[in-house]
């Protein structure tokens, strides 16, 4: 090896040298970076993933601030409809909806005030003290007959058109008791629901003009729903109802009474036991 080749390989020795000892530092440096990076990685990703559960955190903690102001709404929307109507007491009527919403559960104020919305449009002869006392009876007859205060106000107001002047020594508050009374027991009785009782509303005037009294109708209701819906029983008694002078005559029996009235159930099946 010549003296310029050994000069040259001092020369790269020397600079391997120089660079070594600075290299381990950057190469340190470097996996540092590396290190460091990977952790801010995995922190952002944890971030991220919190950030998801903050967000649902804060999505629920805005619906829950935000569900008293949808349920004042509502009330005043109910409010607002039910004034329409001319019901002028209507602190009286927003403090009968506190008083049952904080006593029944499953109804707010808002349903109340409605449910007393439609009791006031089917019947427009009730007092404001009125329609309170008929809303809050329809309401207890739901919760005791497990349906809604939307259900069981419909039927009121409809039982009430169907059947009110068949009653007519009742005031309208002791016909809402009795009518109340009667859809409560048929449930327990026959081990139904109010749903399913409210389905005397499609039997409509029919029984009534055939002067059925309402016990009669609720408890023919009640047995056929043994083996049939509340829907089907009604829409078969209505069926009964108008062809059972016919069907009387057809089998030589006589079914209505000397006033040409339809007899009593238990008085048409004594008739068919006795022939048949």
């Amino acid at each position: 090896m010549g003296f310029e080749s050994l000069y040259k390989l001092s020369v790269i020795m020397q600079v391997v040298d120089s660079v070594s000892g600075p290299m381990q530092h950057i190469g340190q440096a470097t996996q540092n970076s590396v290190s460091g990076i990977d952790k801010l990685s995995q922190s952002f990703s944890a971030m991220q993933k919190t950030g998801v559960v903050m967000t649902g955190a804060g999505l629920q903690l805005a619906e829950a601030l935000a569900a008293p102001v949808t349920a004042t709404f509502d009330t005043k929307r109910a409010i607002s409809e039910l004034s329409s109507l001319g019901v002028e007491q209507l602190g009286m009527m927003e403090q009968a909806a506190t008083d049952f919403s904080s006593t029944w559960a499953g109804t707010n104020k808002a349903d109340f005030i409605t449910a007393a919305y439609d009791i006031k449009s089917g019947i427009s002869s009730l007092t404001d003290e009125g329609v309170a006392k008929f809303t809050e009876l329809s309401g207890i007859t739901a919760t005791a007959t497990k349906s809604s205060i939307a259900t069981m106000t419909s039927l009121f107001a409809t039982g009430y058109g169907i059947y009110k002047d068949y009653y007519q020594d009742m005031s309208d508050m002791e016909f809402a008791e009795m009518f109340s009374s009667g859809i409560s027991e048929s449930v327990k009785q026959f081990k139904t629901n109010g749903n399913e009782m409210a389905a005397i509303q499609t039997l409509g005037a029919s029984a009534t003009n055939a002067q059925v009294p309402l016990e009669e109708q609720l408890s023919i209701l009640g047995m056929l729903q043994a083996t049939m819906s509340g829907s089907e029983a009604g829409t078969k008694y209505n069926a009964f109802l108008r062809s059972a002078a016919k069907g009387g005559k057809a089998l030589g029996l006589e079914f209505m009474d000397a006033n040409n009235q339809l007899k009593s159930m238990p008085e048409i099946l004594d008739l068919l036991h006795s022939k048949f």
